[in-house]
């Protein structure tokens, strides 16, 4: 039992559950608004905006802007 409106309703509080907000994704392409949870993920997705292209194939004309793109050309 309580001794007031007041103690009920806050003790009615305690019971309630909070939302949980998911973590904030401060990483933003300026150039198309991608988000990334880090820092390296930005840099690495920003060098794809970037005309230059110098992972060159050396059987076909195709170049890439990733060492990573290149190696799964091959």
């Amino acid at each position: 039992s309580f001794i007031s409106k007041e103690e009920l309703l806050a003790h009615q509080g305690s019971h309630s559950v909070t939302a949980v907000t998911p973590p904030a994704t401060p990483h933003h392409c300026p150039t198309c608004g991608k988000t990334f949870k880090n820092s390296s993920g930005l840099a690495r997705h920003r060098h794809g905006h970037a005309a230059e292209r110098p992972f060159k194939c050396a059987v076909c004309p195709k170049t890439f802007t990733q060492l990573a793109g290149l190696l799964g050309h091959q």
